[in-house]
This record gives structure tokens, C-alpha cells and sequence, in this order.
């Protein structure tokens, strides 16, 4: 900030030099040239050491560097010079948020609001800050002061939602979700807090369906990293006589939670093979003699596949009660479905026996994934005193990271009650540990995984919740829908502590004839099922190599977790693919591969074979596969245009992967445009991708611009097509009658000056009788450009006059698409679908050429619709046309066995090496 006495007392050129700076500065950080920016703020401050605008973006540069401290330092030092500047304390609170101190936070941001009290995002940090110190009902007021001064806040109406719903008020909190989702329906965050909303109502039905929005949330992910299934997602279909990978998700307890829908499909299915933590597989072996029992196996790591029957479907553990928990009658009454081992439980039996005149409680205080949810889910070993003062009992600790030292917390006289099993490991050995409760007369622990091990074992448990329970739990009640043997205590939202819910515990338990003693029947039998694991007979699915010398193969850019449904369908075919030609394949998806750091910034250290050494030993996930396999394969679609960093990492393995390693490297399916258009007039771009790809072992091209873009290059190409087909051939088999609606879905290239036209077009086919749905969907990592695209949309046209359609699956996808009167449409893959299942379409432009050659090949050139200032009145004429003669843009049969043809020979270079 200009003005103070230091700056007053320069000469012209000074104030002038310190002026430039400033305003350079300022430019080089809005940027992201962070680097510059600092040697001009640090030059400012050379000229004038009190300018605080400089100590401030200083202190933001060094935030954005991730030195928080030293941020927090610099900001400090401008507020000490200028401490009327609402900014700087806002940005220190930021800081100070990020480094857990959230009490410091507190103060800054409430600086900030004395000095601009209708600072709307400093209130809604404000409540962020006071909500993570279980500040409740003050963060509440925070919020609401935050809608005061900007009424359309996100951020503040979802958190306001979050802590009414801690206070008990679910028809408050679902209020405000519904204001969230009314400005972006496809905010996910928000989407998986109401399903939880109504999940912990008891409201199973919708509330399943929309928590599929999970795999969408950042909060979710960041504790869920996406991992890449090479087969379709289960979608519900019959499962009879096919088989199921259920894989693992979320946390351990979740697992165990989510694992009493598995009777249920194995007795469905022809086989159910069950990806579970490593901890839990001799468990899950014992309760499920009739499925398949495998380990997680890292991110990429795919090898395990070869050594499995063919996998019809793939589903998340957390994705079976959508289909199996639908209503209440659904969960079983069964009081248990894990059983422990026999022998071990015997074992536990003996050396529990000195303490069988006694009650046997095992008790645990402490768990939760995440901070938040620890600060507000545990208690300390204290605060059990009360239950822990029980006469004629014998305490156990359950507290997997537990220790002896913690009984030093409690009264003298309690030390000796609570025994510490120092010899089993909690945490590892959970075969041990279920032995262990399963001797136990009564659990007594906080919402950990504890609670849902003695569940799922039938063991009386007593679970203390917080005022803020997990949907699990739902909002009131002793009973527990997921465990029959489970009593639920709730902490009300008045209690500041825990001791007034712990005293009520042990005032129940001096009465011990109120427990539950009986363990309930036993777990349900499997062995109605036609087979069992063990005599299956084992085969995958048909190659045409003899996998007795499997070849090995590493798949790049690996999209069936990415962007949507279309880039899936696209990966799972080229595993199959890759597989067929008896290959053992590993797998790198997108989104590690789209921002790989340090990449080379000049084509001279591009070429340098040391620095590439030296940067693939830091990249821990790359190098080891990379060293071992024999063939690179990159999947192309969607990156390898340009020069952002997904094209530039993607261009730097594949030139080391060939010239460096000495591997078979080959680019498959995909469109190519080094400078984003068809035009080869020399260039950076064009230079580099010329180098690379006349390394190449073989360049398998999907449409005809960029292959002859191309071959005017001198680089020897493979016309080919996209794999989506091959998928719809394998995978799709039966396609639906058509519905009367429209499906609009969207594109990188939407531009907002087309939104009005198309909601305009959208209001006009709703006239006419017909629905119109926006499909959006993935598995992971939606497209963010489909986000925007909806929330644009909702800013011109009520939500009332469309539908907002998620698909769930691949085959959902496609089935949205076929049952369609027409798709509106600017995704090379939704039209690609279309044609193949007999949709006509609309397809507008995208980011590259690449549409137009789809239409050349498809020979539809008229569905194309180039962007126009017309562009109302072509959509009207166009789709007008449509509606009346379905068979005007459709592929014929004989053409699409052509193209189908043509898509093969992406493997046509693999064949070669297999043969």
C-alpha cells in the first residue's frame, strides 16, 4: 500500500522504480510466475523495507510455495507495519487455517471482519475455522452472516447445511443443500452430503443412487485415490452365471460394514471374487467359502488379472447396497456374518479363562480417518473412568494404536482394571483380533472400525457417538440396521463433553441382565450357491498367444477412471485388446500421467538421456514398470495434442521409453494435431512430435485429418479407429426401444454464448412433447468442462424444464444414448455411441479437428454443425429435420463392421511382437 512515511521520504526515481515493481510484481503473480514476482516484490523492498504490500504477496508467494511458516512471518510483518488492512489478516488466517492453528485462524479472520464487516468470504472462513474446533453453533452464525452479504455463496449455504445437520436440524441443513444444488446441480461435494442426509434418515431408495455423486467429491477422493478397472461397472443386470469383481473401498470398518451385502451376490452370481485389505482375507476366506478371496494390489499393478477367470462386471464394496439395501426389510436380521477362526478363537478362549468370573469388556476411545472427523469422534482414556469403576469386570484395550503409557491418564485406582495386550498387534493381525472379541462379552468403544468388527461378529457392542453422527448410524434410535448386536449411544448436541453419555453407560452397566448375551443365530449359509471358489475351473478369457510366454506390457494414459463414460468404454477395450494378444499388462492411468513434474522445457534437454534417468528415478510409480516390461503402450485419446503437460509427459516417456530403455513403444488409438489444427507449417510443437513419433515402433491413428496430418510429416501411420466400438460389440448386447426424449450432453469447446440458443432449443422440444435430459457421468474425475456446462445451463433454464441425468455405469451410458430420440452433442465419444446404437445426433465442434474426420469416416459430414453467429437457427433446422426421418444420419450395418475392422488394427503392431 502506497502513502507511508518511508515512501514519502524518496526521490521521484525511487518512488517510481518502487511503483513498477509493485505493479510487475503483481501481473508476474496473477500469472504464476511466482519466481519473478519474488525478486521484484524482494527489489521493493530494498527500495523501502516498511511496504507491506510486499511483505504481503511475499508472504502469498510463500504460501503457494507451500513454506507456510515462513508466510505466516512475512504476512505477520505487514499487518505489524499496517494493521488497518482487512486483507492481510484475512490471508494470514488463511495461512495460519492450513497450519492448524486454528485458534490463531479465529482471531484473524474476526480482525479481518472489524475492519470490512460485510467481508462475506471472511466470514465463511470464519465458520470453516470455528466448525473444525467443534465451535458449532458460532460457526453456524458465521454462515449466516456470510448469506447476509452474498446470499448465492456455495461454500457458505453446504457448510451451513453440514452444521445445522450436527445441531440436529436435518430439515435446515437439507434446505440449504437444495440451494447449493439449485445454482450447480452437479456440485458433488454437495450431491454425496445430501445422499448422507437422507441415508442417515433411513431414506435407503434415491438416497443410494445419488451417493454414486461420492466418487466425484474432493473430499472423498483425497482419501480414496481412483484406481483404474479394466471391465464395465456393474449396473445391476442379472448377475446369474457371470462373474463379479467387487473391489475394495473407503476404510477398513467401511469394508467390514459393506461386506454383509456379499451373501447376497455370491448367492446370485456364478462367482464373486472379492478384492479386500490384506488383513481382511483370511478373515473374508473363512466367512465366504464360496467367493474368491484376493488381496489389494498396488495402483498399477494389473499382472493379477492373468491369473483370474474372465471378470464380466467390476463394482466398489460400497457400491452393493444401491441394489441389495434398498428398504429396511432388505438388511438382515442375521446377528452376524463373520465368524472368526475356530482354532484361534479357541485358543483366545484359554488364555481369557482366568477372567470367566468376570465380565469381559473390551473398549476403545480414539479413531476417524481424517482430523475433523477425530476431533470430534474420540474422547481420551480419561474420560472412560466412569465405565472403567465397574465391579465384578475385566477391561480390555481394543485401542489399536494404544499403549501401556495411557493408563498413567486415569485415577491410581483404575490402572490395574484395563489390560493392554502388548503382544498382539491391533492393527495388523485383525484374525487375532477378531479371535480376541469374539471371547468378549461386550464392546464398549467410540464409531471406529472396533465397532463394526464386534458387529459383523455378532459380539454385544455399545457404540458412544457424537452429536454429529455418520450416516451410518442414522439420526436417532438404540438399533442399528447394519448390526443387529450393536445398541447405538447418542451424545446429544447440548453435552460440551463426553461425561454425561459415559455416565450413563456406567449407570447401565451396573445392571448386567440388560446386555445382550444371546449371539443370535448363525450367519447364513452360502452353499446354495451352484459353486465354489475352489472348484471353479479356472481360464481367462481367450488369446491368441500362448500365455505360458505372456509378454509383458505397461498401458500409459490409461482413461477408465477419467473425464466420462466414453473414455472408459475406450480403455477397458484396449485392455481386452492388449490382453488377447497374451499379454501381461500393467497400467499408468490419466491422471497420473496428466501433470507429471519437472518436465523438460527446451528440446535439447528434452533429447538429454541422463536427465531423463535422473527424473524417472524420482517418479517412483513410473520407473519400476517401466524398467520391467517389454512393450509401452500409450493410449492417445484426448491428450496428445498441443503442448500442456499431459502431450509433453506423455511425448517424454514415449521418445525414453524407445530410445533410452529400448523398449517396443506404440501410440494406439488416438488423434494427433501438435499445434491443435491440421495446418503442418513448421513449428516448436510440430518439431517435437515430429521427433518423437519417427521413433515409434507403430502409430495407430483414429481418423483421417491428423493421420494425413501426419503422413505429410513423414511419419509412418496406421489408419485406424477408436476402440469404443469394439466395447459396444462385447459389452452392450441388448439395445432398448427409443423413449421420447432428447439427450444433450456437452463438450470442451461449449462457448457461453451458445447457452441461451440451446436453452432456447431446450424449452421448444419440451413444447413439443419431448423430455430433455443433460447426461453427464464418469467413474472418477467427472469432466470438469460437463461442470461447468451444467451450471451454466441452470443460470438460463429452470431445472424444471430438464433433467440432469448421471450415469452410473458404462452400459447405463450407453443405454441413456440408444433409448434417445436424438443427441445434441459436441464429445467425439457420445456421437461415437450414438451411431453405433442407432441414435441420430447433432455434433458440434471440439478443441482439435478431430470431429470433423469422426464425421469423414462415419460419412455424416451433414450432422456436423460448425459454431456460427447463427447458430439458433441451424440447431432449430437441423434437429427439425431429425425428429422427422431417424434414418437420416445413421451408419449403415456394412459400414460400421468396416470401421469396427479398422479399430483391430490398433493391435495389429502388438500382434507382431506376440507372434
Amino acid at each position: 500500500m502506497l502513502g507511508n512515511k518511508t515512501e514519502n521520504s524518496l526521490d521521484s526515481a525511487s518512488r517510481e522504480m518502487l511503483t513498477k515493481a509493485l505493479k510487475t510484481g503483481l501481473e508476474c503473480l496473477r500469472n504464476g510466475d511466482l519466481a519473478n514476482a519474488q525478486s521484484l516484490y524482494e527489489k521493493a523492498l530494498q527500495v523501502d523495507p516498511r511496504q507491506d504490500e510486499a511483505w504481503q504477496y511475499l508472504g502469498v508467494i510463500e504460501q503457494q510455495k507451500g513454506n507456510l511458516p515462513r508466510a505466516d512471518e512475512y504476512i505477520a510483518t505487514a499487518i505489524k507495519i499496517n494493521p488497518r488492512n482487512f486483507l492481510y489478516h484475512f490471508n494470514r488466517g488463511v495461512i495460519q487455517q492450513q497450519l492448524g492453528m486454528l485458534d490463531e485462524a479465529v482471531k484473524s479472520y474476526r480482525s479481518s471482519i472489524i475492519l470490512k464487516p460485510d467481508y462475506a468470504e471472511a466470514h465463511e472462513n470464519l465458520g470453516v475455522a470455528l466448525q473444525d474446533t467443534n465451535a458449532t453453533r458460532e460457526a453456524s452464525k458465521s454462515f449466516k452472516k456470510a448469506l447476509k452479504y452474498n446470499p448465492d455463496s456455495i461454500l457458505a449455504h453446504r457448510n451451513l447445511g453440514t452444521v445445522l445437520e450436527a445441531m440436529g436440524d436435518s430439515k435446515g441443513s437439507l434446505a440449504h443443500f437444495n440451494q447449493v444444488l439449485k445454482r450447480t446441480p452437479a456440485e458433488a461435494e454437495t450431491r454425496m452430503k445430501r445422499s448422507m442426509l437422507r441415508l442417515r434418515a433411513g431414506d435407503y431408495g434415491e438416497a443410494w443412487d445419488e451417493y454414486e455423486w461420492r466418487q466425484y467429491a474432493p473430499s472423498f477422493c483425497d482419501q480414496n485415490p481412483a484406481r483404474n478397472f479394466p471391465f464395465p461397472k456393474w449396473d445391476g443386470s442379472d448377475p446369474a452365471g457371470r462373474t463379479i469383481l467387487i473391489h475394495s473401498e473407503q476404510g477398513l470398518g467401511d469394508e467390514v460394514m459393506f461386506a454383509s451385502c456379499l451373501p447376497d451376490l455370491i448367492r446370485a452370481c456364478g462367482l464373486c471374487i472379492v478384492e479386500c485389505d490384506p488383513r481382511l482375507q483370511a478373515i473374508f476366506k473363512n466367512a465366504f467359502p464360496d467367493a474368491h478371496i484376493i488381496p489389494r494390489r498396488p495402483l498399477s499393478d494389473l499382472t493379477w488379472v492373468n491369473d483370474l477367470p474372465a471378470i464380466d462386471w467390476r463394482l466398489p464394496i460400497a457400491g452393493l447396497p444401491r441394489f441389495f439395501r434398498r428398504k429396511n426389510e432388505e438388511f438382515p436380521k442375521e446377528s452376524f456374518y463373520l465368524n472368526g477362526d475356530p482354532q484361534l478363537i479357541a485358543q483366545w478362549g484359554e488364555r481369557l479363562a482366568p477372567y470367566n468370573h468376570e465380565m469381559k469388556v473390551g473398549i476403545s476411545w480414539r479413531g476417524g480417518r481424517n482430523p475433523r472427523a477425530q476431533r470430534y469422534r474420540s474422547m481420551a482414556i480419561a474420560d472412560m473412568a466412569p465405565i472403567l469403576k465397574m465391579e465384578g469386570a475385566r477391561f480390555i484395550s481394543l485401542q489399536y494404536d494404544g499403549d501401556m503409557s495411557e493408563r498413567d491418564q486415569l485415577p491410581e485406582a483404575l490402572r490395574e482394571r484395563l489390560e493392554f495386550l502388548p503382544d498382539i498387534d491391533l492393527f495388523s493381525d485383525l484374525e487375532n483380533m477378531a479371535a480376541l472379541v469374539k471371547n468378549l462379552d461386550l464392546v464398549i468403544s467410540i464409531d471406529n472400525s472396533t465397532v463394526h468388527f464386534a458387529g459383523a461378529l455378532g459380539v454385544p457392542t455399545w457404540v458412544l457417538l457424537p452429536s454429529l453422527v455418520d450416516w451410518r448410524w442414522q439420526d436417532n434410535g438404540e438399533k442399528s440396521d447394519w448390526y443387529p448386536s450393536v445398541r447405538i449411544w447418542r451424545k446429544s448436541f447440548s453435552e460440551k463433553n463426553w461425561e454425561p453419555l459415559v455416565r450413563q453407560v456406567a449407570a447401565a452397566l451396573e445392571h448386567p441382565e440388560s446386555l445382550i448375551r444371546n449371539r443370535g443365530s448363525q450367519p447364513q449359509e452360502h452353499s446354495g450357491n451352484a459353486v465354489t471358489a475352489e472348484s471353479v475351473c479356472w481360464k481367462s478369457r481367450e488369446t491368441n498367444a500362448d500365455t505360458s510366454s505372456t509378454s509383458s506390457c505397461l498401458l500409459l494414459n490409461d482413461t477408465s477412471a477419467w473425464y466420462h463414460w466414453g473414455c472408459s468404454c475406450t480403455s477397458i477395450a484396449l485392455h481386452e485388446g492388449i490382453r488377447r494378444q497374451g499379454f501381461s499388462l500393467q497400467s499408468i492411468p490419466h491422471h497420473l500421467t496428466n501433470r507429471l513434474p519437472e518436465l523438460p522445457q527446451t528440446l535439447d534437454a528434452f533429447k538429454d538421456r541422463d536427465q531423463f534417468l535422473r527424473w524417472l528415478e524420482k517418479q517412483s510409480h513410473l520407473s519400476e514398470p517401466l524398467h520391467r516390461v517389454e512393450t509401452v503402450v500409450i493410449n492417445g485419446e484426448g491428450t496428445l495434442h498441443g503442448m500442456a503437460e499431459g502431450a509433453l509427459g506423455l511425448l517424454y516417456l514415449a521418445y525414453h521409453a524407445k530410445g533410452t530403455l529400448g523398449k517396443n513403444v506404440q501410440i494406439l488409438n488416438h488423434s494427433c494435431y501438435p499445434d491443435g489444427t491440421a495446418d503442418p507449417n513448421p513449428s516448436q510443437a510440430l518439431e517435437l512430435y515430429q521427433e518423437v513419433y519417427s521413433q515409434l515402433d507403430f502409430v495407430g491413428v483414429r481418423e483421417t485429418i491428423s493421420a494425413a496430418l501426419l503422413e505429410r510429416l513423414g511419419i509412418k501411420v496406421e489408419r485406424t479407429f477408436d476402440c469404443l466400438p469394439l466395447f459396444v460389440r462385447q459389452f452392450f448386447k441388448k439395445t432398448p426401444e427409443k423413449e421420447d426424449y432428447v439427450l444433450v450432453a456437452g463438450s470442451v469447446a461449449w462457448q457461453q454464448q451458445q447457452i441461451p440458443a440451446l436453452a432456447k432449443w431446450m424449452k421448444n422440444c419440451r413444447k413439443k412433447g419431448l423430455k430433455v435430459r443433460v447426461l453427464i457421468g464418469a467413474e472418477t474425475f467427472m469432466a470438469a468442462d460437463d461442470i461447468r456446462f451444467v451450471e451454466s445451463l441452470a443460470g438460463f433454464l429452470p431445472q424444471s424444464e430438464w433433467e440432469l441425468t448421471m450415469a452410473t455405469s458404462e452400459s447405463e451410458w450407453l443405454r441413456y444414448i440408444a433409448a434417445a430420440r436424438l443427441l445434441v452433442s459436441g464429445r467425439f465419444h457420445h456421437s461415437l455411441a450414438a451411431a453405433w446404437l442407432e441414435t441420430p445426433f447433432l455434433l458440434f465442434g471440439s478443441n482439435t479437428p478431430k470431429i470433423p474426420g469422426l464425421m469423414r469416416m462415419l460419412g455424416l459430414e451433414k450432422a456436423f454443425i460448425p459454431f456460427s453467429n447463427d447458430w439458433e437457427n441451424v440447431l432449430k433446422c437441423e434437429t427439425e429435420g431429425l425428429l422427422v426421418d431417424f434414418g437420416v444420419n445413421l451408419v449403415p450395418k456394412k459400414r460400421r463392421l468396416e470401421l469396427e475392422r479398422m479399430s483391430e488394427k490398433n493391435f495389429f503392431g502388438l500382434e507382431k511382437i506376440s507372434g
